[in-house]
């Protein structure tokens, strides 16, 4: 895909929704598989948008990696850089709604495929990445140091083609056996970027502010998202 307007790097997983709203998940009788994973919903809603996305990131050479693959490749992102391995099984997460739409999460991501990102990664991605307009970036891929290692790589290569570097934390605080690993990734991803997206609740673990009015003010070269 050439002249790509936005390089989405993270997770894809499956997300399975309730047939109904109100019930635990424990409760629920039928599911729908979705497609999942912030970033992978980012690169979809942007080619909804007519703008040219594409995902790099890793899923499991498994049934659930195909799905997400093929659906992702209807909505129209391309997913030439999303790679297969057996290391590890494609995520899930159960999705239970309440009567007013609100959400709560079970996952399975033990040894996701996810977080076998690394430099090869980046490696296979540097077309894209060197032309692309923007990097958006998500965090639940990242608890491995390596996959860690090579997404800075990848926005230090964007940051330095003059590329607009986006990030949504997404807290899933679980994922994280340590979390000052977390408080220092979030430290380096912040100086890099220029567009961030938050949820209130997360406003106070990744600014040490309480408010989305303190957290953004000072600074002027980046853009904040509230996302309610």
């Amino acid at each position: 895909m050439a002249g790509t307007d936005v390089v989405c790097l993270g997770e894809a997983l499956v997300d399975f929704l309730p047939s109904s709203r109100g019930k635990r998940v424990r409760d629920v009788k039928t599911w729908h598989p979705c497609l999942g994973g912030a970033p992978a919903n980012v690169s979809v809603g942007l080619a909804r948008l007519g703008a040219k996305a594409a995902l790099v990131g890793v899923v499991g050479a498994d049934e659930f990696g195909a799905f997400l693959k093929a659906g992702l490749e209807r909505e129209g992102v391309d997913v030439s850089r999303l790679r297969e391995t057996t290391k590890g099984r494609t995520g899930l997460g159960f999705v239970s709604l309440t009567e007013k739409g609100e959400r709560s999460f079970t996952f399975y991501r033990t040894q996701a495929a996810e977080t076998f990102f690394d430099a090869q990664d980046t490696r296979a991605a540097r077309s894209l990445l060197s032309s692309t307009r923007v990097l958006h970036v998500g965090t639940n891929s990242l608890v491995a140091p390596r996959a860690r290692a090579a997404v800075l790589q990848a926005m230090r290569q964007a940051r330095g083609a003059g590329r607009i570097i986006s990030i949504d934390p997404n807290l899933r605080l679980h994922l994280w056996p340590d979390r000052r690993s977390l408080e220092r990734l979030l430290g380096q991803l912040l100086s890099t970027c220029a567009i961030v997206k938050l949820s209130h609740e997360e406003t106070s673990f990744v600014t040490g502010k309480h408010s989305p009015e303190r957290a953004s003010s000072g600074s002027k070269r980046r853009a904040w998202c509230w996302a309610w």
